[in-house]
């Protein structure tokens, strides 16, 4: 027996050769990936395989947010997209691994043990084997642990094995998010370009717009006023036809012009956002507005693909709301994408004929919520609920994260990850129930006292 009580096996030779057996695995099994997502699905499944484990997880970290989170899950799947904060959990294994770098072998049938997650998914651990992801004389980028060995228990010889796939696996993914930056980088350019070209191939549109609106159509309708004036008392069924016809083009161009304005204006606001979002950062302005106000402007453009889709859009108490501080474009911006995104969930269902075509309803409501651990502390809480297909657990859980899964056909998920991103510039929260074919219910928390920070990423 060893110190530590952890069991070794003498012979050496039989260890040496299964560790350059790991190696030659890992590396070809992570050779041929350049994904980092398919890189830590794969180094997951080779350090199961590697240390013959039944279950296990790989946790990367944050620094912006300064949290371990669940990336990928053998066996525990409910778990991805939790998250570990290594600065106050102080019970955990991950956390503490994370903290000092050093391997951690957990028997919890002998040692103290947080049975939490245990609880959460129903599964029995008996051993923990926990090592750092680190290349040598780095900190750790995250944990990768493995639970219960199918046979017997896991040694100091698993514990040298697993270290050796989390090191590879480290440097490798390091050397794939530095090749990512650099593809970032170039795209970031182009974006750039083209974003200069969008935005100067949009004012010609306003401009053509604006000329056929003043100069031709106002002129044209002011000239029928008058020939409807002078035939009301020739031919007042004449005069009458005339104003059926003219009236409801009359009525709608002031809301097309409107449309296309706004419409532009939205694609300038989007390249932005879109070459923000590539670069990891993100500007914004903070002014008290009333969030009520904000909304219905925002998402009145919505209203007319709404009623074409037979789908109800309403509000509900926006006028609760007192005035606070908050970006108005990236808010409004936020809640568009919720709204956006639910309207296109509930078009695919039904093309899908995953559902039948009947009236939907999408409620945009607003109240005034006090946290729970600091009931001085207030939010004001934005639903965007939908009575639509839901979603899947696996799809939510991913929301909001850089893993997330986009249901929408020719949908990237970048609108939910925005979203996630307005949340953390204002020190917000953000969240989603659903439950698959009974509907979705977002919600975005904004802070109505926040001390704002402008570049969150």
């Amino acid at each position: 027996m060893h110190d530590s009580g952890v069991p070794i096996q003498p012979d050496a030779a039989r260890i040496y050769q299964k560790q350059l057996e790991a190696v030659q695995e890992i590396c070809a099994a992570l050779a041929a990936k350049n994904d980092v997502e398919e890189l830590l699905r794969e180094t997951l499944r080779v350090a199961l395989d590697t240390v013959e484990a039944d279950a296990g997880s790989l946790l990367l970290y944050e620094p912006e947010r300064r949290r371990l989170v669940f990336r990928h899950v053998i066996g525990k799947e409910e778990l991805i997209g939790q998250e570990i904060d290594p600065e106050t959990d102080l019970e955990g294994r991950a956390a503490l691994v994370f903290r000092t770098g050093q391997a951690q072998l957990t028997n919890t049938n002998q040692e103290h043990y947080n049975p939490a997650f245990d609880i959460v998914t129903g599964y029995h651990t008996h051993t923990i084997l926990t090592v750092p992801m680190k290349t040598l004389g780095s900190t750790p980028i995250g944990v990768l642990q493995v639970l219960n060995k199918r046979e017997g228990e896991f040694m100091q010889e698993d514990v040298a094995l697993l270290e050796i796939v989390a090191s590879l696996a480290a440097t490798v993914i390091a050397n794939a998010r530095l090749a990512k930056e650099a593809e970032l980088a170039a795209v970031t350019r182009a974006i750039g370009d083209l974003g200069h070209d969008i935005k100067n191939a949009l004012t010609p549109i306003q401009g053509i717009v604006q000329t056929t609106v003043e100069a031709f159509l106002n002129p044209m309708f002011d000239e029928l006023d008058q020939i409807h004036q002078a035939l009301q008392e020739q031919a007042p069924a004449l005069a009458q036809r005339l104003q059926n016809a003219v009236e409801p083009l009359k009525e709608w161009i002031p809301e097309a012009e409107s449309s296309v304005h706004d419409s532009c204006t939205d694609i300038r606001e989007m390249v932005s956002e879109i070459a923000d979002y590539v670069k990891g950062t993100q500007s914004a302005y903070f002014e008290e507005l009333s969030i009520g106000e904000i909304i219905k402007e925002r998402l009145k453009r919505l209203q007319v693909i709404a009623r074409n889709r037979q789908v109800t859009l309403s509000y509900e108490g926006l006028e609760d709301v007192p005035p606070f501080r908050f970006d108005r474009r990236l808010v409004g911006r936020a809640l568009y994408n919720l709204v956006n995104n639910a309207l296109g969930a509930i078009d695919a269902a039904v093309r899908k004929k995953q559902m039948e075509m009947r009236p939907f309803q999408i409620v945009v409501r607003t109240r005034v919520v006090s946290d729970e651990k600091t009931p001085n502390k207030t939010y004001c809480r934005i639903e965007v609920e939908d009575d639509g297909p839901g979603m899947t657990e696996q799809v939510r859980r991913s929301l909001f994260t850089s893993a997330t899964i986009s249901t929408t056909p020719g949908g990237t998920g970048i609108g939910t990850r925005f979203v996630k991103n307005v949340a953390d510039i204002h020190g917000g929260r953000v969240g989603v129930e659903s439950e698959l074919g009974k509907g979705a219910r977002f919600w975005l928390d904004l802070p109505m006292d926040a001390v704002v920070q402008t570049t969150p990423q």
